[in-house]
């Protein structure tokens, strides 16, 4: 799982600043997938998740998330509109 969430944030051996959001919105939803799939791992599981949720509202209340996914032309706002809501969206 966190192989997945680290490509997203590759552009070919550089990490990119654009692909932090989606990597931790993928990398919490696997882990919730793992943790219903296999529930004796769901107490570890959910210690990192708090951790991932904190991480991700603190990277919520900044601006340069959003900014790098916007100038990256491979992101732009596309992930914005296939996973956020319409009120995440226009908050950001």
């Amino acid at each position: 799982i966190p192989h997945i969430a680290q490509q997203c944030m590759s552009s070919e051996n550089s990490p990119v600043l654009g692909g932090a959001i989606p990597a931790l919105e993928i990398l919490m939803i696997n882990w919730k997938k793992l943790a219903e799939n296999a529930p004796h791992c769901a107490p570890f599981v959910a210690v990192g998740l708090e951790w991932a949720w904190k991480y991700f509202m603190h990277m919520g209340e900044t601006c340069t998330y959003i900014i790098a996914m916007f100038i990256n032309p491979t992101i732009r706002l596309s992930w914005i509109k296939d996973h956020w809501s319409i009120s995440e969206a226009e908050k950001a």
